[in-house]
């Protein structure tokens, strides 16, 4: 049947054209949509090779080595995409004679995608570990041609015993074949000898499949060209490692991340971290994190010792509650970095990093509450930032001076406002930039700062004010409408959003005044959000919603729920 919404000139055109749209192609998911179009078409993509090369066998359907089969005569000699899933049902493999089927095929779907190894480009299985640890053996072989690999066990909750290795085969001796790009989830496999192939590499654990310390570090052994390394798991304890030099060399790599939980970094893990970073010249990211918070709040770093190193070509670089990694920045100058994001680092550590990068454009700060800096030491200048959020210590902000900033975002401690050491105003007599995005979350600062402030920030596009100590003062600032006879325009005249999050000296008459001045007509109007403090009644309920959905759904919810005894039945 024709697909009644194809323009008419698709039927007209002639075998050989369609047959060339075919082959363009680069999704199977529009070859099939291609095929919908007329009797000719799907002729047409059922004749051409390319349609049946990617194969994505279900062994937990019916027949899935006739499908197989199928699919591969058809295919002819292309390279293929192979995705295989099974979905058992839930204790499968507890009833002996429903494992011992199970088992029967997938070691004979094994057996006939381990002859077809020198033509696989894409290879992905989606299964749990018992099933992986069947078909995976049986696939031992080269495969020369293979650009993607990937195991996927998130779905599938029965643990592995211990990892597997994975048997693709080195290349020595023969054609190298294409750089490998590997994807791993909740899955813990050896990756053996073609891993000097492997240049992407991407594992994401879970607690039945954790990484440790030894598990990281025969990885970046076994892979010694990655260019691109994302780990992500859960941690597994474990004391210093016995007999390992400490030394490992990724020339290649760029990219690196590792961000665990539970883990303890000693000081052989510290050391081959930074000859990592030693002997690649290459690398311009990197971020290790820890997330979990409680478990590192006692520990200690190890004692790490090292001569200073420079890594001139790094741009990203994060520390994320990982208290390990601290003794690492004691020792790091980042000269070209642009974006910097470090938690709970010590201020003195912080200064000295950021002085050293003159070429910094993005900081982030999330702190923990620290000794005030030394008020004598002049404030560091960052002529590139253009944006800065710290968390948590706010009195850093007095050390720093960025001429070109154009966010902002402060947030204190969640208890009770914090105060900042010196008025906000005077960071920005120092940096007297041209703001467009501010955001104020738990800062114990004055209207007359901010007032004071928005004069100063004529190009402000986005307020954020959360938990602050200010009133309705200011915000009938913002109401006030242009003056002729003064020759006065609005108070930011370019703002275009505004969140005010519960602002205990706000009331809902000082954001029905804003609303109703602002958005009078369409150059001055603002959109956002308001979620006050206190009750909030329905006659102001509605007055606000009649401007527009600004009001947060869960404040619009209770405050229907509250007032719900006086509405008219």
């Amino acid at each position: 049947m024709t697909d009644p919404h194809v323009n008419p000139f698709s039927l007209s055109l002639p075998r050989d054209v369609v047959h060339n749209v075919y082959r363009h192609c680069d999704s199977n998911d529009t070859l099939m949509a291609f095929s919908h179009v007329c009797h000719m078409w799907r002729q047409t993509a059922h004749s051409f090779t390319g349609f049946w090369a990617r194969i994505d066998l279900h062994l937990h359907r019916r027949d899935p080595e006739l499908k197989l089969a199928y699919w591969l005569q058809r295919a002819g000699q292309r390279l293929l995409t192979i995705n295989v899933y099974a979905f058992w049902n839930e204790g499968a493999f507890d009833d002996m004679n429903e494992a011992r089927s199970i088992e029967t095929l997938v070691l004979r779907i094994g057996v006939t995608l381990r002859g077809l190894m020198d033509r696989w480009e894409s290879f992905h299985i989606d299964a749990g570990p018992r099933t992986i640890e069947l078909l995976l053996p049986v696939c031992a072989g080269y495969a020369p041609k293979l650009k993607y690999f990937s195991i996927d066990a998130e779905n599938h909750s029965s643990p592995t015993s211990k990892p597997l290795p994975v048997p693709l085969l080195s290349s020595a001796g023969r054609d190298p074949g294409h750089n490998l790009s590997v994807s791993i989830k909740s899955y813990n496999p050896r990756l053996t000898t073609f891993g000097n192939r492997i240049t992407e590499l991407s594992m994401q654990g879970n607690f039945d499949a954790p990484l440790s310390l030894k598990d990281i570090l025969y990885i970046f052994r076994a892979c010694p060209n990655l260019v691109s390394c994302d780990l992500s798991a859960p941690g597994m304890l474990e004391p210093d490692l016995v007999g390992f030099n400490g030394f490992i060399e990724l020339a290649q790599i760029a990219t690196l991340t590792i961000s665990l939980r539970q883990i303890t970094w000693t000081t052989t893990a510290m050391s081959a971290l930074w000859s990592i970073f030693d002997a690649s010249r290459l690398l311009s990211s990197v971020f290790i994190g820890d997330e979990d918070t409680e478990f590192d709040e006692e520990e200690i770093a190890p004692p790490f010792q090292e001569n200073p190193l420079t890594l001139e070509n790094i741009e990203t670089f994060g520390i994320h509650w990982n208290p390990f990694a601290h003794p690492l920045l004691q020792y790091l100058t980042l000269p070209r970095v642009k974006k910097l994001a470090l938690t709970n680092t010590p201020n003195d550590v912080v200064y000295r990093v950021i002085a050293s990068s003159p070429d910094l454009r993005s900081l982030s700060l999330y702190q923990a509450p620290q000794t005030p800096a030394n008020p004598n030491i002049p404030p560091i200048s960052l002529p590139a930032l253009i944006s800065l959020s710290i968390h948590g210590s706010l009195q850093i902000l007095d050390g720093i001076n960025a001429p070109k900033l154009t966010s902002l975002s402060l947030e204190g401690d969640s208890a009770e406002p914090s105060k900042l050491r010196a008025p906000i105003s005077a960071f920005f007599e120092r940096s007297a930039s041209d703001l467009i995005a501010l955001s104020l979350n738990c800062v114990d600062t004055t209207d007359e700062d901010i007032l004071w402030l928005f004069e100063r920030v004529p190009k402000l596009e986005a307020l954020g004010l959360s938990r602050c100590s200010i009133s309705d003062a200011v915000l009938m600032r913002l109401a006030k409408p242009p003056s002729p006879e003064e020759n006065t325009d609005w108070c930011l005249s370019h703002l275009k959003r505004a969140k005010i999050y519960r602002c205990s000296q706000i009331t809902p008459n000082g954001v029905i005044q804003l609303l109703a001045s602002r958005n009078s007509g369409p150059a001055s109007h603002i959109t956002g959000c308001f979620t006050f403090a206190g009750k909030l009644s329905k006659e102001d309920r509605q007055t606000i919603l009649s401007y527009g959905n600004f009001l947060d759904p869960i404040q619009t919810f209770l405050s229907a729920g509250l007032n719900s005894n006086n509405d008219e039945p």
